[in-house]
């Protein structure tokens, strides 16, 4: 199941959108987006040890699609489509990956 909702194109459609939104409304640095982007999935506040592991996360992403910007234009584009005026594509295709993660929690997946 898991590599189903990591990789295929619905899944990652969802994630694309889901970052678009964290960029817009999240905030404006990584620390307000990623709280907004856990309370937005799991509707409850974040634990440190999340904020923790998803910033990480988020700056190892935003370091490699810095150095491969044409991979991040593809992370954050396809299937989407173009990115928004002003959204730089490195930093999207780091929500993009962490969007990902958190559409694939546990919490997010199962209905219980």
């Amino acid at each position: 199941q898991a590599f189903v909702t990591l990789n295929d194109p619905v899944y990652v459609e969802a994630a694309q959108a889901l970052a678009r939104r964290i960029y817009q409304a999240g905030g404006d640095d990584t620390a307000q987006r990623l709280r907004y982007a856990i309370e937005l999935c799991l509707v409850r506040p974040p634990t440190e040890g999340q904020i923790t592991a998803l910033t990480e996360l988020w700056n190892s992403e935003q370091a490699h699609y810095e150095q491969h910007p044409d991979d991040a234009v593809a992370i954050a584009t396809d299937p989407l489509g173009a990115l928004p005026d002003g959204m730089p594509p490195a930093d999207l295709a780091a929500w993009t990956v962490v969007a990902n993660v958190l559409l694939n929690l546990d919490a997010v997946l199962s209905k219980n």
